[in-house]
């Protein structure tokens, strides 16, 4: 069964939340699937206020990706700790889907056979679009240049990879763990809510 998620905005410090969710999904549910976003690079927060108050930082704010099968549990489990602790659950949304766009450029043939594994085998629910790399070989091209037209090998590509959530986090983090990580640029994903 496809498993869903929740965009979850959760006041309180980010280690306090963190401790107290490891806590929980350990207790009642260990394989349950989750994303922690407070880097910039992962997923966009598209809220004026929330990036107000994260760059004033007059409030603690944590943004989690939930699986839904374990929200009800977890948001029990707040409303006990609430007294004791002072977080509490301010927003969740159900995520409809993700997508994020990425871009590479490639001057190795063997880091491109890297980059071909990453994206020839998607998670399931991935779409690409607008996805038409290119592969140039030129075996009389110097085998040093300034120019990518001088390169005797290239592989480029952009598109867009659209789909369930958990696929999409999936291909982003295969996209950033890839021995070829260096080379694949990738946009914040972006949540499509209900």
């Amino acid at each position: 069964m496809k498993k869903t998620f929740s965009e979850l905005v959760i006041k309180g410090n980010f280690t306090l939340v963190k401790g107290f969710l490891m806590g929980l999904i350990c207790g009642i549910a260990p394989d349950t699937a989750y994303f922690f976003y407070r880097k910039k690079g992962t997923i966009r927060r598209d809220t004026l206020l929330g990036l107000m108050k994260e760059f004033l930082e007059v409030e603690d704010y944590v943004y989690l990706c939930l699986e839904d099968s374990v929200i009800e549990d977890f948001g029990k489990a707040v409303e006990l700790a609430k007294p004791k602790i002072g977080i509490s659950i301010k927003e969740i949304k159900k995520i409809k889907s993700a997508e994020f766009s990425f871009s590479f450029e490639i001057f190795n043939e063997e880091l491109a056979n890297k980059c071909k594994e990453v994206f020839s085998h998607p998670p399931e629910s991935i779409q690409f679009v607008d996805f038409k790399p290119e592969e140039k070989i030129d075996r009389d091209a110097p085998s040093v240049g300034y120019s990518s037209e001088m390169h005797p090998y290239s592989y480029k590509g952009k598109g867009t990879a659209r789909g369930d959530f958990s696929d999409v986090v999936e291909l982003f983090l295969k996209c950033k763990r890839s021995k070829c990580s260096q080379f694949i640029e990738c946009e914040e994903v972006i949540l499509n809510f209900e």
